[in-house]
């Protein structure tokens, strides 16, 4: 009877895999670990990193304003959203230039992409918290100039392969009525209680 293979090294395999994306043909040469083996505790392990870090994970999401004429309070909204994207921009640059699994399509089935989704959103969330001078040092990040608005852009931007592919419209993409009620109710706090001297 072979002997189990021990947790820590199953960890190994995973953040490897997540970090190179190397296939899992490539991992099996370099840890001595069987392909089915590990095809099956990626996802496992995958769930357990996701369990253990996951309060560093935010449940919400907002679109902005799409009509051509938008009132002075939507436009507020919108450049408030805009402001804020870019920082999901920083984000996801920096997760996709540290997890190189992100770099090309995943031969795995969905429920395993949203098992390593979570994980690295989570390890990413965990380690900017963490270890953020090393994650991600000076520079590494878009940074706006308050004075001028000129945004220089982070470092990041150079180690990431830049052939990530767009994924362009999903079905049609309306948003329901609880989030169109949501995303009303934040832009009048935008341009109430919320407002500030700079966006009139």
């Amino acid at each position: 009877m072979r002997a189990a293979i021990p947790a820590r090294i199953k960890l190994e395999i995973t953040l490897s895999y997540l970090a190179t994306g190397s296939s899992y043909r490539t991992l099996q040469r370099l840890f001595r670990v069987s392909r089915p083996a590990i095809s099956k505790f990626v996802p496992e392990i995958c769930d357990a990193i996701y369990e253990t870090v996951k309060e560093y994970i935010k449940t919400y999401l907002m679109k902005p304003y799409s009509r051509v004429s938008l009132t002075k309070e939507q436009k507020v909204f919108n450049y408030r959203l805009y402001r804020a994207r870019r920082i999901v921009e920083n984000a996801f640059g920096i997760l996709a230039s540290r997890f190189r699994i992100f770099e090309k399509p995943m031969a795995c089935l969905p429920e395993t992409v949203d098992k390593i989704i979570k994980a690295c959103c989570a390890l990413h969330n965990w380690m900017r918290i963490t270890s953020s001078n090393n994650y991600t040092p000076s520079g590494s990040l878009n940074e706006e100039d308050i004075d001028s608005g000129h945004i220089r852009q982070g470092s990041w931007r150079d180690e990431i392969n830049k052939t990530l592919p767009s994924i362009g419209t999903v079905g049609s993409n309306h948003s329901s009525n609880l989030a169109r009620e949501k995303k009303d109710r934040i832009c009048r706090y935008f341009n109430g209680e919320g407002a500030v001297p700079w966006q009139e």
